[in-house]
C-alpha cells in the first residue's frame, strides 16, 4: 500500500467540496433558520414581559379604581343611612303631630258626647222630678206615698240611663 499523492489530493479536495456544499446548503441555513427562531423566541418573552407588566399596572389600576368605587359606595350608603334617619325623624315627628290631633279630636268627641248625655240626663232627671212633684202633689200628703212614688222614679230614671 502505497500513498498515492494524487488519490489524497482528490479526496481532499472532495472532501472540501463536500463541507464547502454542507456548509453552504445545509449549516447556514439551518443556522440562519435557528438565528430567526431564536430572535422570534426573544420579541415573545420580550412581548410577553410587556404584555405582564401591562397586566400588573392594569390590576393595580383595577385595585384602585374598585378602592375608589368601594370609598364612594361605603359614603352613599352612609348619605343613604343619613337621609333615611332624617326622612325617619319627620315621619316621625309627622306621626306624633297626627296621632296628637287625632287623641284630641277622640277628646273632643267624647267632652261634647258627654256634654250631651249630661245635658239628656239633666232634661230626664228635671222632667222626672218635675212629674214627681206634679205627683206627690197631686196625692195627700202622706210620707209613705212620697216616699214611695220618689223611690219608684228613681228606679225608672236609673233603669232608663
Amino acid at each position: 500500500m502505497d500513498i498515492q499523492l494524487p488519490q489524497i489530493l482528490f479526496q481532499l479536495i472532495n472532501f472540501s467540496v463536500v463541507v464547502g456544499a454542507l456548509t453552504y446548503l445545509l449549516y447556514k441555513p439551518v443556522l440562519k433558520i435557528l438565528e430567526e427562531r431564536a430572535s422570534r423566541i426573544e420579541e415573545a418573552q420580550k412581548a410577553a414581559r410587556t404584555t405582564l407588566q401591562e397586566k400588573e399596572r392594569l390590576v393595580e389600576v383595577e385595585k384602585g379604581i374598585v378602592r375608589t368605587a368601594e370609598k364612594k359606595a361605603a359614603q352613599i350608603v352612609e348619605q343613604a343611612r343619613i337621609a333615611a334617619k332624617a326622612t325617619e325623624a319627620t315621619s316621625l315627628e309627622k306621626a306624633k303631630i297626627q296621632a296628637q290631633k287625632e287623641v284630641e279630636k277622640a277628646q273632643n268627641e267624647w267632652e261634647s258626647e258627654k256634654k250631651k248625655h249630661m245635658q239628656t240626663m239633666q232634661n230626664e232627671f228635671t222632667s222626672s222630678a218635675i212629674a214627681t212633684a206634679q205627683k206627690v202633689l197631686a196625692n195627700e200628703l202622706d210620707e209613705k206615698k212620697h216616699s214611695k212614688l220618689i223611690d219608684d222614679q228613681i228606679a225608672q230614671l236609673l233603669k232608663q240611663i
